[in-house]
């Protein structure tokens, strides 16, 4: 998390390769659906993963999965903040499997910017960073929320377990 709240935008954490491998996965599901569901595919399906583990693992009662999923949630958040924020600006290097990777200037024309695409179309682009910054907020909290959890369980995990009933000794 510290990582992530550093000033460094190029910090990849380990679940980023993952995180782009379902991300393009989610505009091939949904370029069936149009444009505007194909460019949100991406989004959608980077988010929805995690979340399907979370529930997968919370049915389980796998408990300590269940803060993994929140933190690879947040990753996540972190990763779409960044890029949302970048709507207007499109310096970051963009990528695609059918083209690789490209610098922002590029990659004009070549490969879409997803949330260039999605806030020009609801026409609030001018809102990127805003917007970006609520997703960073939310990444926060749902990292926090992950982090905290895991710690609550590992120090419940270590802290010595009462004798129970019938094997007491007598004096």
């Amino acid at each position: 998390m510290a990582r992530h709240l550093g000033s460094d935008e190029s910090y990849r954490s380990l679940f980023d390769s993952l995180n782009f491998g379902v991300h393009e996965l989610g505009h091939e599901l949904f370029q069936p659906l149009g444009e505007w569901l194909h460019t949100a595919g991406g989004t959608v399906t980077q988010l929805a993963a995690p979340l399907f583990g979370l529930v997968m693992f919370h049915r389980q009662r796998d408990w300590f999965a269940v803060s993994i999923a929140l933190a690879w949630l947040a990753t996540n958040l972190f990763g779409i903040a960044v890029y949302m924020g970048d709507a207007r600006a499109r310096e970051l290097p963009l990528a695609s499997p059918h083209t690789g990777v490209m610098s922002g200037g590029d990659a004009r024309g070549v490969i879409g910017h997803d949330w260039e695409y999605l806030l020009g179309h609801a026409h609030v682009l001018h809102l990127d960073t805003v917007l970006a910054g609520l997703v960073h907020t939310a990444a926060v909290v749902t990292m926090a929320l992950g982090l905290g959890f895991g710690a609550w369980l590992l120090a419940h995990m270590l802290r010595p377990r009462r004798a129970t009933g019938s094997a007491r000794p007598r004096n």
